[in-house]
């Protein structure tokens, strides 16, 4: 309270440091979108989709599903798409679903390079205020693998359950209700069968799951190794 009849002086703003644990949690929750952005962008890649479609599909539609794939990762237009394919043609809405998946991928690529400096700075900014950061990277990294994990377990457990459901799951945030929705008979499902996006979705599950055991892993074995005394 201020002395009566006159106002009481506002309190100036004063930026308070983040704390350790509010930079541990920060690190962990972002740690686990663009782990998962930069998986996609890993298999999208020309080199890494043809042999991965090698190993779920086979050879036989590869070229064509690669031709897709590319133009998925370059600005061409949508009528380009349907010219570069020989063995089938695509109908309007799937032309329209790729289209929605491209600018998708655009954010994911997006989210995994500044999700990738964000975390750039927030190790810097963690080196700072904490007394180890293989500690730090230890903390994070479990929390965010813990959390992830856990997500995995109950996806599968859907997956497993029930395909369909699952997949209109993890559709319907991206695609709405419909739009990705296409008739059996598409060309599209031909090049992308069930059996391609079961292994895409394990793929795009332990990706992840192995990087954050291996970062904790290895955060753990500098720790131990810097607690060891130095040997004479």
């Amino acid at each position: 309270m201020g002395i009566e009849g006159t106002p009481e002086q506002p309190q100036p703003l004063v930026w308070k440091e983040p704390k350790p644990t509010a930079l541990t949690w920060t690190f962990s929750l972002l740690l686990i979108p663009t782990l998962l952005c930069l998986s996609i962008w890993f298999f999208c890649y020309p080199f890494v989709f043809r042999q991965f479609y090698k190993l779920s599909v086979g050879e036989e539609q590869m070229r064509e599903a690669s031709r897709v794939v590319g133009w998925l990762g370059g600005s061409a237009p949508v009528e380009d798409l349907a010219a570069r394919l020989r063995g089938g043609a695509l109908g309007e809405k799937e032309m329209a679903h790729f289209v929605d998946v491209r600018a998708w991928l655009l954010h994911a690529k997006t989210f995994a390079i500044v999700g990738s400096l964000a975390l750039v700075i927030i190790s810097f900014l963690a080196r700072g205020r904490v007394s180890s950061f293989a500690e730090f990277l230890i903390a994070a990294g479990g929390r965010a693998l813990l959390i992830f994990g856990a997500l995995v377990l109950l996806g599968g457990i859907l997956a497993l359950w029930d395909w369909k459901l699952f997949f209109a799951w993890i559709h319907y945030p991206f695609f709405g209700a419909t739009s990705w929705k296409l008739p059996k008979a598409s060309y599209t499902l031909q090049l992308f069968p069930t059996a391609y996006w079961r292994l895409m979705g394990i793929a795009l599950a332990l990706t992840p799951l192995v990087t954050l055991a291996a970062l904790v892993g290895g955060a753990w074995w500098v720790k131990r190794r810097l607690a060891q005394p130095a040997s004479l």
